[in-house]
């Protein structure tokens, strides 16, 4: 089976990413990258195990990703202004 290995450059975007991300919105770094990675798997077949695990961890976490999600927005907001 085809499996995607991700370049020292593109793991390097993701961990700057995360941390950017961090900084703006207070949350978790590991709770950012869940969430990328939930995301991830949304606009993304699934493509081996752990990109359905990945998917199931999210999927059953919505609801505390969803007021995390809000928490981050309001405090991107309430930053700008």
């Amino acid at each position: 089976m085809w499996r995607r290995v991700y370049s020292k450059n593109e793991y390097s975007i993701h961990i700057k990413f995360d941390a950017k991300a961090h900084r703006l919105t207070k949350m978790r770094k590991q709770e950012i990258e869940s969430l990328r990675k939930f995301n991830n798997r949304l606009k993304h077949a699934l493509r081996n195990r752990s990109d359905v695990t990945a998917f199931q961890s999210g999927e059953s976490r919505l609801g505390e990703l969803v007021r995390n999600l809000k928490k981050a927005a309001d405090l991107a907001i309430l930053a700008r202004i």
